[in-house]
């Protein structure tokens, strides 16, 4: 969470939050970080970095309030 905090902090708070987990998707979001995103009502997303990345520029045009986090390397 620690490192999400300027995100979570924002006001108006984002509604989806797209993670990219590395070009190999090996990065794992903490069960934790799941469950603290849920209950500020932040969905979250998370997939390779490839696919986060595509899926992040679609929601774009959606009209909801996105933000993404995209790890490179693993």
């Amino acid at each position: 969470m620690e490192d999400l905090k300027e995100i979570i902090e924002y006001e108006p708070k984002p509604q989806v939050l797209v993670v990219g987990t590395g070009y190999y998707g090996l990065m794992k979001i903490l069960p934790e970080t799941q469950n603290s995103l849920k209950s500020l009502g932040i969905e979250l997303i998370a997939q390779p970095t490839r696919e986060a990345c595509k899926t992040f520029n679609k929601l774009l045009g959606s009209g909801k309030r996105v933000v993404g986090a995209f790890h490179l390397t693993c």
